[in-house]
Parts: C-alpha cells; structure tokens; sequence
C-alpha cells in the first residue's frame, strides 16, 4: 500500500499534473457557462418565468386556451413573415407546398 502511495505522490507532485487539472477545470467552467447561455433560436429564462407567472392562477382548461391561442399568434405570425420574404425575393420561395418547387420559381 506505500507503493501505491508513493507513485500517487510522485503523479500528483509533479508540474504536469496541477496544469492538467487547472485546464480541465478551466475547459469545465467554459463549457458550463457556454452550455447555459440562449441561442439565436431559444427565449431566454425570463421569458418562460413571465409565461409561468401567467398560468400560474389559471385552471388547466384556461391555461390550454390560452397556450393554444398563443400558438395560433405565433403561427400566424410566421406565415406572414413567409409572405414577406416570398414577396422580397420576388416569387422565388424557400418554403412552397410540402417540397414543390423548392429553391425555384414557381409558375
């Protein structure tokens, strides 16, 4: 059992050991903090707080209509800003019947 601690101490009292771990540490607390951050795509935490503090004294039913009508506003939202860009591009559409006419314009 000395042997084992003697090479432990000899791994551990090196200068390539405490650098080592001083990286992967470093390495972890980055990708801890990049990990938690929002992207591009995704709301940011105080936005699911202001959606749960507004269901939070609604019944199921109500807070059903209510993301279901939110849904309905987000959606709408979205194809308008497809007519848009439609618009913009001058007919060449992205985004046309479920694969129709991609990338091309349509007639």
């Amino acid at each position: 059992m000395s042997l084992f601690f003697a090479e432990l101490r000899k791994v551990w009292g090196g200068r390539v050991f405490p650098a080592l771990l001083a990286i992967l540490a470093a390495s972890n607390l980055l990708l801890l903090w990049m990990g938690t951050r929002p992207t591009a795509k995704q709301p940011p935490a105080s936005a699911y707080r202001a959606v749960g503090a507004e269901l939070s004294d609604k019944t199921m039913e109500e807070k059903g209509t209510y993301l279901h009508d939110k849904y309905t506003e987000i959606e709408s939202l979205v194809k308008i800003g497809q007519y848009y860009r439609e618009q913009a591009y001058g007919g060449y559409g992205l985004t046309v019947s479920a694969g129709q006419c991609r990338y091309v314009r349509c007639l």
